[in-house]
């Protein structure tokens, strides 16, 4: 990915589309006993003032992509409009005839059949400072072909446009920072620590980038399953999976592990909801009734063993 991910974002700031990959049986309340915090004792997470099913779920922000060229993507695209109520002036169609619909692109493909027709609608409809989420579907590619260095995410040069810090980075080589996070910068070492100064929710126009999701599966069935699974996850919660890699250890990379260990102690210490925090060298998978999840993927050293 060209921006760095932030783990502890994506555990705590998900928007609904991403809840749930199982169906969720525990039928708990989010206002039971026990489970309201104030905002200093969530002062490093996304949203300080807390979480609660029926207030945070607004999705006046967020805008989908649709290949017109894919049924797929209309299909899903379409059902999630519906459910999430964002109307025709934020989905933004691809109707180009010639718009890919493989899995991967080239640079200029990139921009000419997708970049730049969701700028032009952006701007058309005055979108400018509107947008904060874009969620794209099965049947818009996954991955943009480059040099070495220079592949990347679909969904990360998708995040930069239209960025006048950021844009120089699609296409480019290697990767571009953010500070957007809970990480500090002690030092010169950007993730030598956690900042104490609570991480204000999430504004593009202050960033500088789209956060970009995509919904979908192995097939349309299970890509629209999963939009009936997360409005069935309202007031109820799952597990928290995090699979930690202990090949990580000792790297450069660590931080991502002690940023597993920082979301246990969130997530589970400090507010108490449920987690599965996987700390041996096994790739953890088959798990039910899970809410949230971060793992090292194919970079575990036990990937291909799962």
């Amino acid at each position: 990915m060209r921006v760095t991910s932030l783990l502890i974002l994506a555990l705590v700031a998900i928007h609904p589309w991403t809840l749930c990959v199982q169906p969720i049986s525990t039928s708990d309340s989010l206002n039971e006993a026990g489970y309201a915090h104030s905002s200093s004792d969530l002062s490093t997470i996304a949203v300080p003032e807390g979480f609660h099913h029926t207030t945070w779920a607004n999705y006046s922000d967020v805008a989908v992509l649709i290949n017109n060229r894919s049924m797929d993507s209309v299909l899903i695209g379409e059902a999630f409009a519906a459910a999430r109520g964002i109307p025709e002036e934020r989905i933004f169609r691809l109707i180009n005839e010639s718009t890919p619909t493989g899995e991967t692109i080239n640079a200029g493909q990139f921009d000419e059949f997708f970049a730049d027709p969701v700028r032009e609608m952006i701007l058309n409809r005055s979108l400018g400072g509107e947008i904060n989420y874009i969620v794209t579907t099965k049947g818009i590619p996954l991955r943009v072909n480059g040099g070495t260095n220079a592949r990347a995410s679909f969904d990360s040069e998708l995040a930069l446009i239209d960025s006048a810090q950021y844009s120089p980075a699609i296409h480019a080589n290697y990767w571009t920072e953010h500070a957007y996070g809970p990480w500090s910068d002690t030092d010169g070492d950007d993730y030598s620590s956690y900042s104490e100064t609570p991480v204000p929710i999430f504004n593009r126009i202050d960033q500088g980038f789209y956060i970009v999701t995509r919904l979908t599966g192995y097939d349309v069935s299970t890509a629209l399953g999963l939009i009936d699974l997360a409005n069935e996850s309202y007031g109820s919660r799952g597990t928290t999976v995090l699979d930690l890699a202990t090949n990580r250890n000792s790297s450069g990379y660590q931080f991502w592990n002690d940023a597993l260990y920082r979301a246990d102690e969130m997530v589970n210490g400090t507010l108490g909801f449920p987690t599965q925090f996987n700390q041996n060298s096994t790739y953890l998978t088959n798990v039910d009734d899970v809410i949230q999840y971060a793992a090292w993927g194919s970079n575990h050293g036990s990937w291909e063993d799962k």
